[in-house]
């Protein structure tokens, strides 16, 4: 591209630079090290019928033995994969600066590892119900076969009459 006077030239693969402008930077609020984050790639779309996501449970989620991943959202199981990143991400908090000229960015977490879900999901089996409690035997003269059944134990007592 050629320059026309009015600014620095670009190609397309440059972006865009700021000059003069200054940017403040401080580390976590607790004055500690930044938190450790993880970040999730997921492939598709996480629909809802919350108007807001914040603080909403979305899943069951968890990193197994040899980096292999899980996540359980409703009936649908993802399985994927843990991979360090090439450079780690900072997560950053965006304030206005105390004497109203200009921004602060407080660091709060770093992000080192990224977890990607890149297979379609599978349907996930409804967790088992816990099996029914056992029957209490009794002898047959002593049992009704109304009581037997209000036990729940009708499905395997036979009742003959006499």
């Amino acid at each position: 591209m050629a320059a026309t006077g009015e600014g620095p030239s670009q190609s397309p693969r440059e972006l865009p630079t700021l000059s003069g402008v200054q940017i403040q930077l401080r580390g976590a609020p607790s004055g500690g090290a930044p938190g450790e984050w993880t970040m999730m790639e997921l492939q598709g779309t996480v629909e809802t019928g919350a108007h807001t996501l914040p603080g909403m449970e979305i899943g069951d989620f968890v990193v197994l033995p040899g980096d292999k991943a899980k996540l359980r959202i409703g009936r649908q199981l993802l399985d994927g994969a843990a991979v360090p990143l090439k450079k780690p991400q900072a997560v950053l908090v965006k304030t206005p600066a105390k004497d109203g000229h200009g921004t602060v960015y407080t660091v709060v977490g770093v992000i080192r590892r990224k977890v990607s879900f890149t297979t379609r999901p599978n349907p996930a089996k409804p967790p088992a119900l816990p099996p029914p409690p056992p029957c209490e035997r009794q002898e047959a003269e002593n049992r009704a076969p109304l009581a037997a059944a209000a036990h729940g134990c009708d499905r395997d007592t036979q009742v003959t009459t006499q």
